[in-house]
């Protein structure tokens, strides 16, 4: 965003000007108090700001500003290393590319033009003395590969000549987008968002203002993913992740470990507790027992415990209430919800939400003081034909396997109903600065060969049938329990128009992992499958580990 990247400027002229005052004598203690005090306090919240992506690049990029926005120029060349990476991985739309191909060639890129004449033949059937020359002229000018046209347009950027600072660099960016496409297309990550959105004024806001959220998919045992995930993310920090986040949903798999992170356990400890889990658990036929992993989740979660008790960070575990129809989402919560808010603001004591079930003689769910929190983590963990419900609740994931756009509409409910019964502070705390999501893996992509219904004609077209109706159910599970695709896409252009950075982890496996699998050797490759996918993407997360640390700064 545009304020963003002056941060980087303004902290330096602030520091030089406070340098200018710590050298002056002041007959007034109080001004001398107050100068060292400003000072020691820009040091501890800005001091590391260069290591911050988002600071970083929204400086680089901006044409007022590039390497001027930095104190040294090692930082400056790390800073500019890390973003070419970055732009070297943006892909155009292959239409785009066609047209920018001569953009690429321009004479503001030092390289050669090359055009042929009107008068020249246009029908693509006839044969020109031509041909062999253009077509040596056409692989001269056309870049060799994308890491190599992003690179040599970030590195014509950098030499073009700084933007007068009173001028508007979105002006600028799209009178150049033809001739940096690569460079244009991630530049509207970092600079094209409204200057006065809360995110900038919260960099300067001397209260803690601002809420991020943590996202956990649901996958059965695959949940060690998500643990595995969290782990690295944990080791970039250097705190314990569960300080990192003020509001953390889950669903099934997702739902356990959230509950069991703002339970006190250690992700090592959870880890232990998805091995348990696998070997007592899932032991029999299916649907399995459920006695055996309810003693698991009460020994972790404690047997009196309820969600009020969970004091951070605010939980959000998804659940289907089943005993109506439709079937509803329910969210089991260690804070009040918004029709609760509503409710005591209007001295209302009848509940009027879709939970209520009011008008069919169904009692509400539980509030969170009387919520036990082993009985919440087993109803969201009850997948049909894997266990069997517990009592009016069902698997979260069957309307919400991925959690992100559930949480986001319960901060968007919570935020208007904390506004319209005058609690704008705490409205203020519903507003996100970072949202993190993720996944229990991409099990590999396989061909669906009997996908359709019809009325059989022969004993080959009853078995047709039967395998068409396995294949049927099969997609419409995979449907009803989807974590990627459109889903991911969805939460990321929500995020995009709040202005909100949105990360995604979620690392392809090898091999179709089932929820119940039980093959130690299976487990393992999975877990360090997960491992290699954050390393490959540490620059990813070395971002978003420095977002965090910025934001327990402030703490």
């Amino acid at each position: 965003m545009v304020t963003l990247s002056k941060v980087l400027v303004f902290v330096q002229l602030m520091e030089r000007n406070l340098a200018a005052f710590t050298a002056q004598q002041y007959e007034v203690d109080e001004i001398t108090v107050f100068v060292a005090t400003l000072k020691e306090q820009l040091r501890l919240r800005f001091h590391d700001l260069e290591k911050n992506a988002l600071y970083a690049d929204s400086t680089i990029l901006d044409p007022r500003f590039k390497k001027k926005g930095f104190r040294t120029e090692d930082s400056f060349l790390k800073a500019s290393e890390l973003l070419k990476r970055r732009i070297c991985e943006v892909k155009l739309p292959q239409v785009q590319q066609e047209e920018n191909i001569s953009a690429t060639a321009a004479p503001s890129l030092g390289s050669a033009t090359f055009t042929t004449s009107s008068t020249e033949p246009q029908n693509a059937q006839v044969a020109s003395i031509w041909d062999e020359f253009d077509k040596k002229m056409a692989m001269i000018i056309r870049p060799e590969n994308n890491t190599a046209a992003a690179i040599r347009e970030y590195d014509h950027y950098m030499r073009e000549p700084y933007l007068p600072r009173k001028d508007d660099p979105l002006k600028w960016w799209h009178k150049k987008k033809e001739i940096y496409p690569r460079v244009y297309q991630y530049m509207l990550k970092r600079l094209e968002m409204q200057a006065t959105s809360v995110s900038c004024e919260r960099v300067f806001s001397s209260a803690v203002l601002f809420s991020s959220l943590l996202c956990l998919d649901g996958g059965g045992i695959r949940g060690l993913v998500l643990v595995q995930i969290l782990i690295n993310l944990e080791a970039a920090i250097g705190r314990p992740i569960i300080h990192c986040f003020d509001w953390v949903a889950g669903t099934s798999t997702g739902g356990i470990l959230a509950l069991a992170l703002a339970s006190g356990k250690t992700l090592r400890e959870c880890q232990r507790l998805y091995f348990r889990m696998k070997e007592y658990a899932f032991v029999g036929m299916r649907p399995y027992p459920s006695e055996a992993l309810e003693t698991i989740l009460k020994d972790c979660l404690g047997t009196e415990t309820v969600m009020a008790d969970l004091k951070h960070p605010k939980l959000m575990i998804l659940a289907v209430l089943a005993d109506r129809k439709p079937v509803d989402l329910h969210l089991f919560r260690n804070y009040q919800s918004a029709q609760d808010i509503l409710d005591a603001h209007n001295k209302t004591s009848n509940r009027s939400g879709p939970e209520a079930g009011d008008s069919i003689g169904l009692a509400p769910p539980p509030p969170p003081s009387e919520q036990l929190v082993w009985q919440a983590a087993r109803a969201t963990g009850a997948a049909p034909s894997y266990f069997t419900a517990s009592g009016r609740y069902l698997d979260g994931g069957l309307m919400g396997n991925n959690p992100t756009l559930d949480a986001l509409t319960e901060l968007a409910e919570m935020r208007l109903a904390l506004r319209a019964t005058g609690q704008a502070e705490e409205a203020r705390l519903t507003e996100l600065r970072l949202v993190v999501s993720a996944g229990t893996g991409l099990n590999p992509l396989s061909k669906v060969n009997d996908y359709d219904v019809f009325k059989p004609e022969s004993v080959w077209g009853m078995a047709k049938l039967a395998w068409g109706l396995t294949s049927i159910g099969k997609l419409l599970v995979d449907q009803a329990t989807q974590a990627d695709g459109r889903v991911v896409e969805r939460a990321r252009a929500w995020c995009s128009t709040l202005g909100v950075p949105y990360y995604r982890f979620c690392p392809p496996l090898s091999k179709d992992v089932a929820m119940d699998e039980r093959n130690d050797e299976v487990l393992v490759r999975m877990l360090w499958e997960t491992h290699a996918y954050m390393r490959q993407h540490r620059d990813r997360v070395n971002e978003l580990a420095a977002i965090l640390r910025e934001e327990l700064m402030q703490i």
